[in-house]
Order: structure tokens, then C-alpha cells, then sequence
């Protein structure tokens, strides 16, 4: 019986590419936002993000922690706290509602309630970066956002550079 061989990458070396990627996109802006759900995908984007600018004045990473209600930002929290970087917690509950409340229509299934409430993450992101003249890091992976096409249009697809887009799922997770 064969055996399949996979892929291996050099970590460090991987990380050092992404981490000058973000700094050559940040060129002119004051650094980057990510929106932290306390995933394995924001985590790496996020702690890659705190290197690329660790020796760039004036540029840092903030983290956004979008809960919407009483969702829990646990592991969001703890990830901000772990890198020491600057966050901001907004819960778009009462955004999303407010939308539903125009459009009762528009929720037809679970799955479209969850790309609105994508929609309008990427709306505080993008308003966010501006604000700041920051970049929005996108979280997406390969293996989502190419391979099996699992992103939101104009949701978390809604980025102005995608530092792992390149990377299949269990390089982020190594």
C-alpha cells in the first residue's frame, strides 16, 4: 500500500513571508484590524499581524470582538490578552436586529441570517480601519475561501489583504 506524502512547510520561515506581506500592505497606513473571534484563523492572523509591526512606529494591530447578544468572546478576550494588544468589544446585536426589524424578509434560513450578520461585521471592520487608517486583515484560509468557497460575499470576504489566503488549514493550525 502507498502512502500519501504530505506538504510540509518551514513555520518560522512561512510566518517571516506573511509577517513582511502585512508590512509592505501597511506601507502609508497606520497598521491593521482583525475581527477576533477566538479562532484558530483570527488567532494566527492577529499574533502574525502583532510581529509584522512590532518594529514599525505607529503601526499596531487592533482587534475587533463582534459578539452579537450574549455569544461568548472567552477565548476572543484571551487572545487579546495573551498578544497585549488594544481591542474593542461591540456587540452588533442591536444592528442586526434593527435590520431584520426593515427586512423581515430577509431571513429565509439560519445560513442567510449568518451571512447578514457577517455583512455587518465587515461593515464595523471596514468603518473601523478607515477611521484609523488601518488595513482590515482578513482570517479567511485557503482551504475555505478557494477550496470549498466558504466565505460571505461582502462579509468576512470583505478585506483589503488576506495574510493566510495561502495557507491550507492545517498549516494555520500547526
Amino acid at each position: 500500500m502507498k502512502t500519501i506524502q504530505l506538504k510540509e512547510i518551514n513555520h518560522s520561515e512561512v510566518t517571516g513571508k506573511i509577517a513582511e506581506f502585512i508590512r509592505e500592505k501597511s506601507e502609508g497606513m497606520s497598521g491593521g484590524v482583525v475581527g477576533l473571534s477566538g479562532g484558530v484563523d483570527s488567532t494566527v492572523v492577529a499574533c502574525i499581524a502583532k510581529e509584522a509591526y512590532s518594529n514599525v512606529t505607529g503601526n499596531e494591530v487592533v482587534g475587533y470582538i463582534l459578539p452579537v447578544g450574549k455569544q461568548s468572546i472567552v477565548d476572543s478576550l484571551a487572545v487579546v490578552k495573551l498578544l497585549g494588544i488594544r481591542h474593542e468589544v461591540i456587540d452588533i446585536g442591536p444592528l442586526v436586529e434593527a435590520y431584520f426589524a426593515l427586512q423581515p424578509k430577509a431571513v429565509y434560513s439560519t445560513h442567510e441570517r449568518g451571512n447578514v450578520i457577517s455583512r455587518i461585521r465587515a461593515v464595523v471592520l471596514n468603518s473601523k480601519a478607515a477611521a484609523e487608517g488601518k488595513l482590515v486583515l482578513g482570517t479567511g484560509n485557503y482551504d475555505e475561501d478557494v477550496c470549498i468557497g466558504y466565505y460571505t460575499l461582502f462579509g468576512d470576504g470583505a478585506v483589503h489583504v488576506s495574510p493566510i489566503g495561502g495557507l491550507h488549514k492545517r498549516f494555520v493550525r500547526e
